[in-house]
């Protein structure tokens, strides 16, 4: 299964939708479609709540947007952390790298550590 992504404007937001699987086979494409709108905004909201997949590669990415992104003063703002989301940026410890609020049911708050990286983003958790 491949990534689709259905891309909004509004307000001079760019929100983006993930469907799928966000992975090294498809990270092209998804380079491709996101190069051609960063610039035309100073806001990215990317939701993520239905992918499904999210491989390592896929987490680089995301990073390398992220530093992109912090240096030409674009806020990008994720959201709606799947359960695959969270447990790799828990894995990985970034869930405070990319300053988000992540929404944890208390059921499963218990099987992730979220330690790595919070004490420089405390309220990334909540």
């Amino acid at each position: 299964m491949s990534s689709d992504l259905e891309i909004k404007a509004l307000d001079g937001k760019i929100f983006i939708k993930f469907t799928g699987n966000v992975n090294l086979y498809n990270l092209n494409s998804i380079k491709e479609d996101l190069v051609s709108i960063l610039e035309s905004s100073n806001v990215i909201e990317i939701d993520f709540s239905s992918v499904q997949e999210f491989d390592s590669a896929a987490c680089q990415f995301f990073i390398s947007l992220q530093k992109y992104c912090d240096s030409k003063k674009i806020k990008l703002k994720l959201t709606g952390h799947s359960n695959t989301i969270i447990s790799i940026f828990d894995t990985y410890g970034l869930i405070g790298f990319f300053r988000d609020k992540v929404h944890v049911s208390s059921d499963d708050k218990d099987n992730y550590k979220f330690s790595y990286g919070m004490k420089k983003f405390p309220k990334a958790l909540r």
